[in-house]
């Protein structure tokens, strides 16, 4: 007795079988049976197994930890990248604020120091001027035998070297101190046409057509 096959799946059958043990076809009687297993097409539709859904969900899970670790680092990359870039401008915000502060510093003393210097200047210009009055003219002497030199003029200006050349002694607001007539000053030498003077600690030039040796 040759081997029967299914009809509908084709496979194998047992003898005596009603119903095909892997597909549940009813089995037809032996005399209707196929001896040979059916010729199935050649070209089949694909069947779709569907997979386990866990390794799906895994697949999910380690993409998911994928994109936040890249996130991460992107995250990661921008935060030093920001660091690097906020650090020297925070240095040089540092150096700005020192030199700002040593500008400010020196400025102040520049201020202080002018200020004590105006107070000086307007001390002294208040103070009387400690000189000598003289009466009447006596003869002039020589250089050599002088020791005072006697104003001779209204107004006599006084310079600061031996010449027209040389500017006038001045006030600290820039107007010419000017010498009353009669005023008598130690006698420091003669330099051509001019009488050199010591006035408030200072040397000074008289030109020779304003005053006189005594």
């Amino acid at each position: 007795m040759s081997q029967r096959f299914c009809s509908n799946c084709g496979a194998p059958l047992s003898p005596g079988a009603k119903h095909c043990s892997s597909c549940g076809n009813a089995i037809p009687s032996e005399n209707t049976a196929q001896p040979y297993p059916p010729v199935q097409d050649a070209y089949q539709r694909p069947q779709y197994t569907p997979q386990p859904s866990g390794n799906n969900d895994m697949v999910k899970v380690l993409i998911g930890i994928l994109i936040v670790l890249v996130m991460a680092g992107i995250g990661l990359g921008i935060w030093l990248f920001a660091g690097k870039s906020k650090e020297p401008v925070s240095q040089e915000t540092n150096v700005q604020q020192e030199t700002i502060k040593e500008m400010k510093a020196s400025n102040d003393s520049m201020k202080a120091s002018y200020d004590q210097l105006k107070k000086q200047i307007e001390k002294k210009s208040k103070e009387p001027v400690k000189v000598q009055y003289v009466k009447e003219k006596p003869t002039s002497v020589s250089p050599s035998e002088a020791t005072r030199v006697v104003i001779n003029g209204v107004g006599v200006r006084m310079r600061i070297g031996p010449g027209k050349e040389y500017g006038f002694l001045q006030y600290y607001n820039g107007k010419a101190y000017t010498v009353s007539k009669g005023t008598s000053l130690p006698f420091l030498g003669a330099y051509g046409n001019w009488y050199k003077v010591l006035f408030e600690d200072g040397e000074y030039y008289v030109s020779a057509d304003f005053a006189y040796l005594r």
